[in-house]
């Protein structure tokens, strides 16, 4: 089933979204949830190089060293330390058309908002807890400094 909410990031503009879902994660969770989500393998970048080069004349020495080099690259920038004050969301399987738009289908805030549009919908946190999320129902995502997690290293 479809998922039906309005999403606003930080102070930018609310939009309407449907698609399979957001996930949120904090730098504890980039190196799972978003990183998998996210990751591209040697195949897509490849693929992506090539399209610049035959239609749009950029050259790129695609040995398979480089091709690694870059795919690594990518990948670990999607990962971000728990320490850092912002999350990383994913909007999941986006449906873009005349009418919905994902113009930015993964980023990262300080503060996520989702208004639900539908019905009979639940908010799932870590997979294991589920809230009823129905129409109306408004959910915060905020990273403050005060709840920032503490380390102590020895």
């Amino acid at each position: 089933r479809v998922s039906y909410y309005e999403i606003q990031c930080d102070n930018g503009a609310k939009s309407k979204q449907k698609s399979s879902g957001v996930t949120v994660c904090t730098g504890t969770g980039s190196s799972s949830w978003y990183f998998h989500i996210n990751h591209l393998h040697k195949q897509g970048i490849k693929e992506i190089l090539k399209i610049g080069e035959v239609n749009y004349y950029f050259k790129f020495f695609l040995d398979e060293e480089t091709l690694e080099k870059i795919t690594l690259a990518y990948n670990n920038s999607l990962r971000f330390d728990a320490s850092e004050p912002f999350m990383a969301y994913t909007i999941r399987d986006p449906i873009v058309n005349a009418v919905y738009r994902a113009e930015k289908p993964r980023d990262f805030a300080r503060r996520i908002w989702i208004r639900s549009r539908m019905w009979d919908s639940s908010l799932v946190i870590d997979g294991e807890l589920s809230y009823r999320f129905n129409d109306g129902a408004v959910a915060t995502f905020e990273i403050k400094d005060e709840d920032a997690l503490r380390t102590v290293i020895f």
